[in-house]
């Protein structure tokens, strides 16, 4: 074992900031609190993070930038957010899935962090603990695969249609519009006129004209249209890059007419129109790819998972656009 380690002086506190390389010993006693560690770890102690739990590091997302991130946009037990200057990093717990802005954590404590700081090999908590990542943590935007028999994808498409539909939420915006659900009352009635008037626009027309009947509308911390609209785009770069068409005018067209003031909802909405996908999604797409309606019906039910409708909203966005660019018929009738 190697130990080196100085005194850092602040106005509010002293912390030892003490580095060590270990290869066979996994379990260090520090202060009378556990550390465990993994191949080559720093860590920096500091007197405030009483009760310091474990942490180790899963992913890191490619596209995050060397920054330190304090802004804290929302807080959950297993997820927090944090805005930057160009989009929202996610820390988040496994299993959440890894992702482009996402430091995915295999253990710890969310709800002692309070800051981050990400050099090119530590990712720093609250100025008190850093914990050293390389290459091999680093999650990367990957080229879908490419479909091997189009003849297979519009029925593996329709059939995972129609596993979603079984699968929905009766609050999802889906849920509403395809099903034969009675007639619902005042906000959510007029919701979904307005979420049929949408669908009709995007039925007849080959721009973003509909995209304000569903900007910002819904309820959630991302509101259900605004889900839709990403999945749309989700589709639309995944068509393109399966050379199905190109989208690439349409696609810019509707992100600039998507965006508006709600930071993570432009973050997600960036990251769907750029095709920097999460690992959920990339293993969705790849399933369709290869046709295996096994795998579609896997992941898509992890995407269902997500929250309380977004998931449900976003597919939906995605096979609305599937349906529309691969000619499908009968994604909108009641079930």
């Amino acid at each position: 074992m190697e130990c080196r380690g100085y005194l850092r002086a602040s106005t509010k506190k002293i912390s030892i900031i003490i580095t060590l390389s270990l290869r066979n010993s996994p379990l260090l006693y520090l202060h009378k609190k556990h550390y465990l560690l993994d191949g080559f770890c720093s860590f920096l102690y500091s007197a405030p993070m009483n009760n310091m739990a474990i942490y180790k590091i899963q992913s890191i997302g490619e596209k995050l930038p060397l920054a330190r991130f304090e802004k804290t946009l929302n807080r959950f037990s297993k997820v927090l957010n944090y805005a930057f200057k160009g989009g929202v990093l996610t820390l988040g717990m496994a299993p959440l899935c890894p992702g482009p802005f996402r430091i995915i954590l295999e253990s710890g404590d969310l709800q002692q962090v309070e800051s981050l700081q990400l050099t090119a090999d530590e990712l720093i908590i609250n100025d008190a603990l850093a914990i050293s990542y390389d290459e091999s943590h680093a999650w990367k935007v990957v080229e879908p695969d490419k479909t091997q028999d189009f003849a297979t994808l519009k029925p593996v498409v329709k059939e995972s249609f129609d596993l979603y539909r079984q699968g929905l939420s009766e609050v999802s915006m889906a849920f509403f519009l395809i099903s034969n659900a009675a007639p619902l009352k005042g906000f959510d009635e007029e919701l979904r006129k307005t979420f049929q008037l949408g669908l009709l626009k995007l039925e007849q027309e080959n721009s973003p004209e509909f995209v304000p009947l569903f900007k910002g509308r819904g309820k959630g911390l991302t509101p259900s249209g605004d889900d839709f609209l990403c999945g749309y785009l989700l589709a639309l770069g995944w068509l393109e890059k399966q050379g199905l068409g190109d989208f690439a005018d349409l696609r810019e067209a509707l992100y600039k007419a998507a965006l508006g003031t709600n930071i993570l909802v432009n973050s997600f909405l960036f990251q769907s129109y750029k095709f920097w996908l999460d690992a959920d999604w990339q293993d969705f797409f790849n399933a369709f790819a290869c046709s295996d309606l096994n795998e579609v019906s896997h992941t898509q039910k992890r995407i269902l998972g997500y929250g309380a409708t977004s998931g449900a909203d976003l597919l939906y966005g995605v096979y609305m656009a599937l349906s529309k660019h691969l000619n499908l018929q009968g994604f909108k009738e009641a079930g």
